[in-house]
């Protein structure tokens, strides 16, 4: 009899156990958290093909993402960071005139609609502040982004520029010295609205699906 007592006493344990963690993951669900299994990384490579830093995108509640990133083996200062619209890192792209541009092929900013400009696009990043030892990490939280326009039919990539990022942010008394269809005499001109003049592309990775 007492050798039926402990399997049953180990039974109830066990289901005890399995109602447990069945209520702890209805609660984690209902409360908004993502599963780990949405997370996206990128792996980003200079146009040697050095491997210079990871890039992560870790679901949270409501629609958003935790990024953190650790860079490495870049110039000191500000870089401008963005997710961009193509999933495409070559180091031998050219620009129209046939001049190099490495990783031109990821295309522009990814945005949410046609109509936004830099500071409002869905992929937006804040710049990354690179140290003296060419090291850089950060964390931010964003709810602009969706896993459907991350991973859509052409995919994306995180980039990182070889300079600073203004965000746009040129108030209108400033005299933008090359004025266009899109600008005034004044304020920002349509390169500075495009990519916050953070000039060339210092390294690339494609997003995709994170098993961590």
């Amino acid at each position: 009899m007492s050798v039926i007592r402990r399997r049953r006493g180990a039974l109830s344990a066990l289901v005890a156990a399995l109602v447990i963690t069945a209520v702890a993951t209805t609660v984690a669900t209902s409360n908004g958290a993502a599963p780990k299994s949405g997370a996206l990384s990128a792996t980003l490579s200079d146009a040697s093909g050095k491997k210079v830093g990871t890039v992560r995108f870790v679901p949270g509640r409501n629609g958003r993402y935790e990024v953190r990133s650790s860079l490495r083996s870049l110039s000191p200062g500000f870089h401008g960071m963005h997710i961009h619209e193509v999933g495409i890192c070559d180091p031998t792209a050219k620009d129209p005139a046939g001049a190099p541009a490495p990783f031109s092929s990821a295309g522009g900013h990814l945005k949410g609609e046609a109509t936004q400009t830099h500071g409002a696009h869905i992929a937006d990043l804040p710049p990354a502040l690179v140290m003296r030892n060419g090291t850089a990490s950060g964390r931010a939280v964003t709810d602009r982004l969706t896993r459907s326009a991350v991973l859509d039919a052409d995919g994306s990539a995180v980039i990182v520029h070889t300079g600073a990022d203004n965000l746009a942010n040129i108030p209108p008394r400033y005299h933008a010295h090359t004025p266009d269809a899109t600008s005034t005499a004044f304020g920002p001109d349509a390169a500075t609205l495009a990519t916050g003049d953070a000039g060339g592309r210092a390294a690339c990775g494609i997003l995709r699906r994170s098993s961590k």
